[in-house]
């Protein structure tokens, strides 16, 4: 019993210490008004303003081959008429540097269900990029596409993503 009133006496002053706020030296207290600031800017942003087009050709009928948006050819490729790079603009707080991230690859989907799907890698210009005085910039995206050996005639189409932020 005489241990329980003790300990319960011990318990009792410690949380009666717990209560007072610990100072550490003497002498008085002193207070700051302190300032915070925000500064929201301008998102960058882009915008899609050519598509990108490997342009018009025959597969070869005896090796597989490679087209780029110039229109150079590997393999059996013939060009028909020569594609062009994705054009892009950005926009966004003037003089701010922006990175591009984009994907590496399109997959190109014919229309009819058993063409069989075409890969390109694709080329992004070097970044940071800086944007102009007036916010703005521009840039290409190139790629090379796989053509394989008899290819089906079609028509092919794919989507990629392209991200810029500060």
């Amino acid at each position: 019993m005489k241990n329980i009133a003790k300990l319960t006496a011990v318990v009792a002053a410690t949380a009666a210490l717990a209560s007072f706020p610990a100072y550490a030296g003497g002498g008085g207290s002193s207070t700051v008004a302190a300032t915070a600031i925000a500064r929201v800017i301008t998102p960058v942003t882009i915008a899609q303003t050519t598509g990108l087009d490997f342009g018009t050709f025959a597969p070869g009928t005896d090796s597989a081959g490679t087209i780029d948006t110039s229109g150079n050819v590997t393999g059996g490729v013939n060009v028909v008429t020569v594609g062009n790079p994705g054009a892009f603009a950005v926009s966004g707080v003037s003089s701010a540097n922006y990175t591009i991230v984009g994907d590496a690859h399109v997959t190109l989907k014919g229309t009819a269900t058993s063409s069989p799907d075409m890969i390109a890698a694709l080329t992004y210009p070097s970044s940071p990029r800086t944007l102009d005085g007036s916010g703005n910039d521009s840039f290409n995206v190139t790629g090379k596409l796989d053509v394989a050996k008899n290819q089906a005639a079609d028509t092919y189409n794919g989507v990629y993503s392209i991200y810029v932020h500060y």
